[in-house]
C-alpha cells in the first residue's frame, strides 16, 4: 500500500481514481538532499518521463500514469508528491 502521507490530497485523489481510469498526470516531486532525479528515481519502472529538475530546490517534475503515484511515493528519497494540475471532476462540463 502506498505511503499516503507523502501524497498531497490531489495526488491521493488521482491515485484512488486511477483504479477506474488511469490518466497521465504531471507530478511535482520533492527529493531528499543528496538524491539525484536522473539516477535515483526508477523512471522506467514508473513509466515516467522527467520533465524538469531544479537541483537548488530538489523539485522534480515528472509525467506519469496516475496509477503509479503510490509507487512514486514509496520510492526512496521522495519526500512529497504534489500534482501539477487539478483533476477535473468527471461530472463537470468541458470548458
Amino acid at each position: 500500500m502506498a505511503n499516503f502521507s507523502k501524497l498531497s490530497p490531489q495526488a491521493k485523489k488521482a491515485l484512488i481514481l486511477a483504479t477506474d481510469a488511469p490518466v497521465q498526470v504531471t507530478a511535482l516531486v520533492e527529493l531528499s538532499a543528496g538524491y539525484d532525479a536522473e539516477t535515483d528515481l526508477p523512471l522506467k519502472a514508473l513509466d515516467a518521463t522527467l520533465q524538469g529538475w531544479s537541483t537548488h530546490s530538489r523539485i522534480v517534475t515528472l509525467k506519469l500514469p496516475s496509477s503509479h503515484l503510490g509507487n512514486l511515493a514509496e520510492t526512496r528519497g521522495v519526500t512529497y508528491v504534489e500534482l501539477g494540475e487539478t483533476l477535473a471532476n468527471p461530472s463537470d462540463p468541458p470548458n
